[in-house]
C-alpha cells in the first residue's frame, strides 16, 4: 500500500482504537495477549499493520477463521508486505481491499459500511467453498496430515502426490468413470486440465455475453471456432471466423 495511508502513525490519531472493529480487541498480536493489538496502537504502529489486522478480522467476521499476518516494510518508502491468510481466494482479495477502505474511513473519520463488505465476503465464501462433502473429507485430511490440492472451481480434489495420489469429488473417487464423463463434457474444463499437464491445447476463453466476444476477439484473435461449452457432434460449431461480425452471428449460433 502506498501514499497517505503511510504518513499515518497510530501514534497521531485521534482514539482510534475507539473506532475499530469491537472484535479486533481481542487480536493477540506481538503481544500474546488478547488486547495485544490494541496495546501496539497506543505504542503506536503504521496503517499497514492495522489493515493486516482488519483483513483477517472481517474474514472472520464473515464465517472464515483466519489468524495468520506479517506486515513487513520494504526498502521502498511507502510500500509494505502485508501476508495474511485467507480460506477462499477471491474473499482474501476482497478483505484486502475492503481493509485498506476502511482505514482511509477510520483515518478520515467518516462512516464506513462494514455490513456490506461482511455481506460480500460471505456470498464469496458460499460461492467458492468446498461442498459440504468434500469439504468434510479435506478437514480429515488436513487432520492427518495428507497434502491437498483443488483441481477446479468446483469440488474436484487431489489427496496426495505422486504414487499415492487420489482425485474425488464429493463422495465420488477416480475408481469410478463418472467425473472423467462430466469433465469430458465440459469443454473449458477438459482443455484446462489438459494444459496443466503441459499437454498443448488451443488457446480459448468461454464467453457467455457480446461483451465476453469483444474481449475474447482482443485476448485470443483471428481465426477463431466457436463451439457451444457442452455441445457435441459439431452442432452450434463455426469454424475459421475472421471478422467481428462473423464471431457475433458464431456467438448467436452456438
Amino acid at each position: 500500500m502506498v501514499s497517505t495511508l503511510h504518513a499515518f502513525h497510530t501514534r497521531n490519531g485521534v482514539a482510534l482504537d475507539k473506532k475499530l472493529i469491537p472484535s479486533l480487541q481481542t487480536h493477540r498480536c506481538s503481544k500474546g495477549a488478547p488486547g495485544g493489538l490494541l496495546l501496539r496502537i497506543e505504542e503506536g504502529t503504521w496503517m499497514g499493520h492495522v489493515i493486516e489486522h482488519i483483513a483477517l478480522e472481517i474474514q472472520t467476521l464473515a464465517g472464515m477463521e483466519t489468524g495468520f499476518g506479517r506486515t513487513r516494510q520494504t526498502k521502498t518508502d511507502g510500500i509494505y508486505n502485508v501476508v495474511f491468510s485467507y480460506l477462499e481466494e477471491k474473499a482474501g482479495v476482497y478483505a484486502a481491499e475492503a481493509a485498506v477502505r476502511i482505514a482511509e474511513a477510520l483515518i478520515d473519520d467518516k462512516e464506513y459500511d462494514l455490513d456490506h463488505d461482511i455481506h460480500r465476503l460471505r456470498e464469496l465464501r458460499e460461492s467458492e467453498r468446498l461442498g459440504p462433502s468434500t469439504g468434510s473429507i479435506v478437514d480429515e485430511a488436513i487432520a492427518r496430515d495428507i497434502p491437498w490440492i483443488r483441481l477446479n472451481k468446483s469440488s474436484l480434489v487431489q489427496l496426495g502426490y505422486g504414487k499415492n495420489q487420489v482425485r474425488f469429488r464429493a463422495t465420488m473417487t477416480e475408481r469410478t468413470s463418472s467425473i472423467a464423463v462430466d469433465i469430458a463434457g465440459n469443454k473449458d474444463e477438459t482443455k484446462r486440465l489438459l494444459g496443466d499437464a503441459a499437454i498443448p491445447v488451443a488457446k480459448g476463453v468461454t464467453v457467455s455475453t457480446i461483451d465476453d466476444v469483444y474481449a475474447a476477439l482482443k485476448s485470443v484473435g483471428f481465426p477463431l471456432v466457436f463451439k457451444p461449452l457442452d455441445g457435441n457432434h459439431g452442432k452450434g460449431a463455426t469454424i475459421n471466423v475472421k471478422t467481428e461480425e462473423e464471431a457475433v452471428a458464431a456467438f448467436h449460433y452456438a
